[in-house]
């Protein structure tokens, strides 16, 4: 394969893994895992790695796409022996794939003395928290730590260094055991990664991954907010990042008036320093009104300012449609702030463009609008009954049924768009542009407002969607 041609390869893939159950995409084509690692030009096998670790940052696909990726990591693997790390993350991203005994055999078999071999194991020990349960113990993992403490220079190693990665492994384990047992393991772990800040064998910046542990809900509901907060503060307020994740952590456990005022304070001072997030926190912090009065008109400020932040986009979306700004909905500046968020991969915007097209006050309601953005969202979580039952209940004439299922097409090829370009090295998005078709990805004014009048007026439907006031939705 041309290297000017990976764009297209990998854009049509994801095309395919997108397409509907009631219906196959047009000008569908089959692509095969061993067509798209067939690359001519590439002797050294670099932009064969590229391409597998762009296809791992697509957003969640069909299994055909999955199978596809399963099988070129497989063959790179037997073929180089060098997309361990890259396995890894494909087996903790999909846990039900077949061949991961396989990977865990590998695994198994690694002599941990050895330097290269520890990063990979501490890796999968990260990734596959069940392989945490049953190939290591916290003494053991504490005495792989020390011996890790020991070789590590203060200065000049790659990140995530192996230290980080064993620190985050016994994080994990700690969230792991009972609470009887997190209460004596805490402190002197904690110790631990004090010294290893201060004798800089971690860098301040290593304890915002560490911190992600406590308080990640994708590994279990048991998070430790209070852990993270210590965490974070050995940083010294060094780090804007870890203050802006203590921010967010405090903003959920605020006691008293003096409490909101001082947290006001400091993310005041860091939105000042140009640090989007604490705008966004703001927003949080003047919309939810925890020991204030709620401001809405403060909070649509300063969220104004961090709208390229898919939560801001989303929070100041909420709010226009809210109509708690003058009393009445911004229908249009909300939806086009929303879907600016969802296109960015956060799921909250579907359910909020679900809903409001579904049964919001002050929205005109939308079957069709509706039933894709609740298509979209049962695509990222299928379990939620509450969409299942809304789909259930927006029944479509078959004219209304087609016109919904090619917007949702359409939308889901422009996300698919946007996070290849945002996962794909630059070199290969920029040798692909050229001869990518342009029918890959759709204009945004594709998406017009569906007449939903009785049917004596569907006849006049084009020449009103060529009209801008009748396009809810302008963006699409």
């Amino acid at each position: 394969m041309k290297p000017h041609t990976l764009m297209l390869v990998l854009l049509s893939g994801a095309l395919l893994a997108c397409q509907s159950q009631q219906g196959q995409l047009s000008g569908e084509r089959q692509i095969s895992s061993g067509s798209a690692m067939r690359f001519a030009h590439d002797p050294t096998g670099e932009k064969e790695l590229l391409y597998l670790r762009g296809l791992l940052k697509l957003p969640e696909q069909g299994e055909r796409s999955i199978n596809d990726t399963r099988e070129a990591l497989w063959s790179r693997q037997q073929r180089k022996a060098d997309v361990m790390y890259e396995l890894i993350s494909f087996y903790g991203r999909y846990p039900q794939q077949p061949d991961k005994a396989k990977l865990t055999a590998l695994i198994r078999q690694m002599d941990r003395q050895l330097a290269p071999n520890q990063r990979i194991w501490l890796w999968a020990m990260v990734r596959l928290p069940g392989e945490l349960q049953t190939q290591t113990t916290p003494v053991e993992l504490q005495t792989l730590c020390q011996q890790v403490v020991a070789n590590t220079p203060t200065f000049g190693y790659v990140q995530p260094s192996t230290l980080q990665l064993c620190r985050r492994a016994q994080l994990l384990s700690l969230r792991q055991q009972a609470a009887s047992q997190t209460d004596k393991r805490w402190p002197v772990l904690l110790a631990d990664i004090r010294a290893d800040v201060q004798s800089g064998r971690l860098q301040k910046s290593d304890l915002l991954p560490l911190m992600t542990i406590l308080q990640s809900r994708r590994l279990g509901d048991d998070v430790m907010p209070q852990q993270a907060i210590e965490l974070g503060r050995l940083a010294n307020g060094q780090e804007p990042a870890i203050e802006l994740a203590i921010a967010g952590l405090l903003l959920e456990q605020l006691a008293s008036k003096k409490d909101s005022i001082q947290l006001e304070k400091r993310l005041l001072q860091l939105q000042q320093q140009g640090e989007k997030r604490a705008a966004y926190l703001l927003g949080r912090l003047y919309l939810e009104g925890r020991y204030r009065m709620a401001e809405p008109a403060l909070a649509e400020q300063v969220l104004k300012d961090a709208t390229e932040l898919p939560e801001a986009s989303y929070l100041l979306g909420r709010l226009y449609l809210s109509g708690l700004l003058g009393g009445q909905p911004n229908v249009q500046a909300g939806v086009d702030l929303l879907v600016q968020s969802a296109r960015q991969g956060y799921a909250k915007a579907d359910l909020a463009l679900a809903e409001a097209f579904h049964d919001t006050p002050g929205v005109k309601a939308n079957p069709v609008y509706a039933w894709v953005f609740t298509s979209l969202a049962l695509q990222q979580n299928p379990d939620s009954l509450q969409q299942q039952r809304r789909l259930a209940t927006l029944t479509l004439d078959s004219q209304h049924q087609q016109q919904a299922e090619a917007l949702l097409r359409k939308e889901r090829q422009v996300r698919i768009a946007h996070t290849i370009h945002s996962a794909l090295p630059l070199q290969l998005v920029q040798e692909a542009e050229t001869e990518t078709p342009d029918e890959v990805v759709p204009d945004r004014n594709d998406m017009k407002k569906p007449d939903t009048e009785q049917k004596n007026s569907e006849k006049n439907s084009d020449e009103k969607n060529t009209e801008k006031n009748t396009e809810l939705v302008s963006n699409f």
